[in-house]
């Protein structure tokens, strides 16, 4: 027969949050953004997006109006006008167009989004996020802004110089 002390119950090896709650996952020590500058950034790079023929071409076929707005941020919100080929970012207040698909993101998303880090499928499916409309038809052209602002690597690269350098 084994003891506790020989067989510790895996709940119990589990990491510790701030809060003595079991199985949560310590968050990066790194400051956070607040939250209007993260929202900032994200209109930023919209508005760079808009301005590049080859991603803004293919989200104006969605033929929709997003609202990107903030859970954090009341009254924050910005309208991508998604039509005729192009990619407008249009204020909310000023704006007369109806969103026809709106997103709504936690500044912690917000943060991943404007780096073209967010997997906004899966933010959506655990909570993190919410929507309204038909948001697929957004997701699907969504990947085109984030790759423009953290690109993928490309195939048969390899970006650890210490590893080049060993086999060099």
């Amino acid at each position: 027969m084994t003891t506790s002390s020989e067989n510790p119950d895996p709940a119990t090896r589990l990491p510790v949050d701030a809060h003595g709650a079991r199985g949560a996952v310590a968050e990066d020590a790194a400051p956070r953004a607040d939250h209007r500058e993260a929202w900032e950034t994200l209109i930023d790079v919209f508005e760079q997006a808009g301005d590049e023929p080859r991603i803004a071409e293919p989200i104006g076929r969605i033929e929709q109006v997003v609202l990107l707005r903030s859970l954090d941020l009341d009254g924050s919100g910005v309208l991508l006008v998604c039509r005729g080929g192009r990619l407008e970012v249009v204020d909310r207040d000023g704006a007369s167009e109806q969103p026809t698909i709106e997103l709504a993101l936690r500044t912690p998303e917000i943060e991943k989004l404007a780096v073209g880090k967010l997997r906004t499928a899966m933010a959506i499916a655990d909570g993190r996020a919410t929507y309204a409309g038909p948001v697929r038809q957004f997701l699907r052209v969504l990947p085109l802004v984030q790759a423009m602002v953290n690109p993928p690597v490309a195939m048969g690269t390899n970006t650890d110089d210490e590893l080049v350098e060993e086999i060099a």
